[in-house]
């Protein structure tokens, strides 16, 4: 097309025009249909620093709810196994008195006993994600090895106790192969949680040893013994008690904890959505005012595009 020289200056005024409200209406639309403002980092402008600060946060909490989780399936793996345990100690417990009383010689306690040793090797070799909880850092093998043949309770050289010498006998953790390590979780930017107990714990070589020693005296029907493996077995229960205390602890510090973080990454991804977000009333009403526009620019160039100089000296 040939343009007249008395309308050059005009022309291109209205091709620029339409090459802006072309462009608004674009991004327009990419904001309304996207939901956010900026399409690229230059777009973001002065918001860049802090968007990414944003996401920054929000990654580390994500992360620590993501360990909070891994420990809190531990923990109560681990809680589950120490139930299983405790009950054990009751059952000794009520186990024992029944043999000592009147009508309790029939009582096969021995029988009984090792099948209660049989209980605690599953629960201290229990595992969870692939990992065996109670052996410490050697997670990779089952941290109880043979209680059911093999007694805990030694001579002071070192043999394993049998009969009367078991009355002063040395309650060991020769079933043990892990090691002492016991797990922690960094939970936040200031807390770190340590958590966890292996098998080689007091209150299970006690527990272990009364078993034995309930063994043991049923064999030889010792009262004495029946008594000791009675007061051992109420020492390791109270053991008990306080571990699984503070096994319940830290599960509600996790649990406390993962609820600050999950009220903080919900305020935090508000903040990033209002960062990026368009205000998309506004956004609708500029685009209805740019296609106004954009379609009076159209007809204005059809206009120009029809003067003549003559229409001009009019």
């Amino acid at each position: 097309m040939i343009t007249r020289v008395s309308t050059q200056s005009v022309y291109n005024k209205t091709i620029a025009e339409f090459g802006k409200r072309q462009a608004s209406i674009a991004d327009l639309n990419r904001q309304i249909t996207s939901g956010r403002e900026a399409g690229d980092f230059v777009q973001m402008g002065s918001k860049i620093r802090r968007v990414q600060d944003l996401e920054t946060k929000i990654t580390r909490t994500d992360g620590y709810n993501t360990n909070i989780d891994t420990a809190t399936i531990r923990l109560n793996t681990m809680n589950q196994s120490l139930e299983d345990i405790e009950q054990v100690a009751k059952d000794l417990l009520s186990n024992i008195t029944t043999r000592r009383s009147a009508a309790g010689s029939e009582m096969p306690l021995a029988q009984l006993a090792k099948g209660q040793l049989q209980q605690i090797k599953e629960a201290l070799n229990r595992s969870a994600q692939g990992r065996y909880l109670f052996a410490g850092a050697r997670t990779d093998q089952p941290p109880v090895g043979d209680i059911d043949t093999q007694t805990n309770l030694l001579t002071p050289n070192g043999t394993p106790a049998t009969g009367v010498s078991v009355t002063t006998a040395n309650v060991s953790a020769n079933y043990y192969s892990g090691d002492a390590t016991v797990f922690d979780v960094r939970a936040s930017d200031d807390l770190t949680v340590t958590y966890g107990v292996t098998a080689d714990n007091d209150a299970f070589k006690q527990l272990i040893g009364a078993l034995n020693t309930a063994i043991e005296g049923q064999n030889s029907n010792d009262d004495t013994l029946f008594k000791k493996a009675f007061d051992d077995a109420t020492g390791a229960l109270n053991k008990l008690i306080t571990i699984k205390s503070d096994v319940n602890n830290n599960l509600l510090i996790l649990d406390d904890t993962k609820n600050v973080h999950d009220k903080f990454s919900t305020y935090l991804n508000q903040v990033l959505s209002d960062s990026e977000g368009v205000d998309v009333p506004s956004a609708t009403i500029k685009l209805s005012l740019d296609q106004t526009v954009l379609q009076a620019t159209f007809q204005s160039f059809a206009g120009i595009s029809g003067l003549r100089l003559l229409d001009f000296l009019k």
